[in-house]
C-alpha cells in the first residue's frame, strides 16, 4: 500500500526520513521575508499531500507566494502541472514562467528550481518517478552544479520537449501565411503551447518545411501543410474541411497572410490596388466567414487579424496597404460586436517594422526613418511578435475582443 504524507499546515520543515536522507548540502526553499529555511524533503513546506508509492511520487501540493525551491538536480524524472498562480522556473539555464494550464517537464539530472509569484500562492500537481529514490541533491553555491550519475533510464514515458506549455491545449487553428516571417513564428509558438494546425501558404517547400519541422519537435503529427490561396473562397472551405477531418474541430483562425502595396496614389497601378486589397482584406473577411460556422459547431472560437501600424498612421506613401490595413482594423472591430454573444472573439495585432526574409527591404531612407521614430531603436524579430497572437487566441484572453495590440517597439507612442 502506498503512504501518504501531509505536510503541516503551519509550514514548518520537516526532516527526511531516516532511511533517505537529503545528503551533505542544505536543501533551501527561499521564503519572502524570511531567511532561507534548511526544509529537507521537497515540498516540506507547501500545504498538501504527497503519495510515494514504489515506483511513483505523485503530489497535489499549495506553495506559498514567494516561496521556491533552490537549484537542485536528481536523477528521477518529473513533471509538474499549474492549476492557479504562477511558478517561476530554470530548468538547465531555461527560464520561464509556468502558468495555469502549463505542463512543466524536467529531464533526469537536469539542475532546476522554482519560485512562486510574490502575490499569489501556487497550486500544482506534481509526479516524480522513484527509480533512484525520493530526494534531490542541493547544488553547492560555491562549487557549482554536481550532476549526478545517469542511472538506468526510467520507464515513464518521456515527453519529447523538455518544457511543454499548455496555453492552447485542444485547440485546432488555421494559419494563413504561414511558410516565413511573422506566420511562421506564430505557428511554432501555438505548437509549443499545444495547439493543432492547419498551416496554409502558397510557398509549398517552404510551408512542408515548416510542418516537418514542428512535428519533429513535437515527437507528433500536429500540423499539417495545404496550399492555401486566401483569396479563393474554395480554399478556405478546402482548409475548414481539413481541419474539421483531420483534428475534430476548429477553434482558432490566423488571418496572417499579406502582401506590401508602397507606392503613393498616382503610382499605384489598379493590378497592385486589386492584389494587395485581395489578399489583405478580402482574403481577411473570406476567412472569418468561412471559419464562422466551424466556431460555432466547436462552441467558441477566437480569430486574430494581422494588422498593421498603419491602419491608423500615415507614412506619406503606401496608400493602398493603409488602406487594406485600416479595412482589416474596422473588419475586426464590426466582426467582434456582430459575433461576441455567439462566444466568438476577433482581435488584431498591429506589428511595428518586422524583419521578414521575403518580403523585399524598405528603402534604406525609409527603414532608418522607421528606425530613428522607434523609440527601442530597432526592427523586431518575428518571435517578438508571436506570442501577442497566443495571448489573443489563448483563453487567458476571454475577455478581450475588438481590440488591437501594438507591438511596435514605441513607434505609435511618440
Amino acid at each position: 500500500m502506498p503512504k501518504t504524507a501531509t505536510a503541516p499546515a503551519n509550514m514548518t520543515p520537516r526532516k527526511p526520513p531516516p532511511a533517505q536522507k537529503a545528503g551533505k548540502g542544505k536543501y533551501l526553499f527561499k521564503m519572502a521575508g524570511l531567511k532561507s529555511v534548511e526544509a529537507g524533503p521537497e515540498y516540506s513546506t507547501a500545504h498538501g499531500a504527497v503519495v510515494e508509492g514504489e515506483r511513483f511520487m505523485f503530489g497535489l501540493l499549495r506553495m506559498p507566494k514567494g516561496t521556491g525551491a533552490a537549484a537542485h538536480h536528481h536523477p528521477n524524472e518529473q513533471w509538474v502541472y499549474i492549476i492557479e498562480g504562477e511558478l517561476a522556473f530554470e530548468v538547465d539555464g531555461k527560464k520561464g514562467v509556468a502558468r495555469p494550464g502549463s505542463l512543466l517537464y524536467i529531464p533526469p539530472n537536469a539542475v532546476h528550481s522554482t519560485l512562486a509569484a510574490p502575490d499569489r500562492d501556487a497550486v500544482f500537481l506534481t509526479g516524480k518517478d522513484l527509480s533512484h529514490g525520493l530526494w534531490g541533491k542541493p547544488v553547492d553555491a560555491k562549487a557549482g552544479p554536481r550532476r549526478a550519475k545517469p542511472g538506468p533510464r526510467a520507464k515513464t514515458p518521456r515527453p519529447p520537449q523538455a518544457l511543454i506549455a499548455m496555453r492552447l491545449k485542444n485547440k485546432v487553428a488555421i494559419v494563413t501565411g504561414a511558410a516565413h516571417g511573422i506566420g511562421a513564428a506564430i505557428v511554432r509558438a501555438f505548437a509549443r503551447e499545444g495547439a493543432k494546425l492547419v498551416v496554409g501558404d502558397i510557398l509549398d517547400d517552404e510551408g512542408n518545411a515548416l510542418v516537418a519541422s514542428v512535428n519533429k519537435e513535437a515527437g507528433a503529427d500536429i500540423a499539417t501543410y495545404m496550399r492555401f490561396d486566401v483569396t479563393q473562397a474554395a480554399h478556405w472551405n478546402d482548409a475548414v474541411s481539413l481541419a474539421e477531418s483531420r483534428f475534430g474541430k476548429l477553434d482558432l483562425l490566423v488571418n496572417n497572410a499579406g502582401v506590401p502595396g508602397r507606392p503613393g496614389v498616382e503610382d499605384t497601378t489598379e493590378e497592385s490596388w486589386n492584389r494587395t486589397m485581395d489578399v489583405d482584406l478580402k482574403g481577411t473577411w473570406l476567412g472569418m466567414k468561412a471559419c464562422m460556422p466551424a466556431f460555432r459547431r466547436a462552441g467558441s472560437g477566437a480569430v486574430v487579424n494581422t494588422c498593421s501600424n498603419y491602419a491608423l498612421v500615415a507614412s506619406g506613401r503606401a496608400t493602398v496597404y493603409h488602406s487594406a490595413k485600416g479595412g482589416v482594423l474596422s473588419l475586426t472591430r464590426a466582426a467582434a460586436v456582430e459575433y461576441a454573444r455567439q462566444k466568438i472573439r476577433l482581435n488584431a495585432v498591429r506589428p511595428g517594422v518586422v524583419a521578414t526574409p521575403r518580403n523585399p527591404p524598405l528603402p534604406a531612407d525609409w527603414a532608418k526613418t522607421l528606425i530613428d521614430q522607434t523609440p527601442l531603436g530597432r526592427i523586431a524579430q518575428p518571435d517578438e511578435i508571436a506570442p501577442a497572437y497566443v495571448f489573443l487566441a489563448s483563453d487567458e484572453a476571454s475577455f478581450v475582443t475588438g481590440t488591437s495590440l501594438v507591438v511596435d517597439g514605441g513607434y505609435t507612442s511618440i
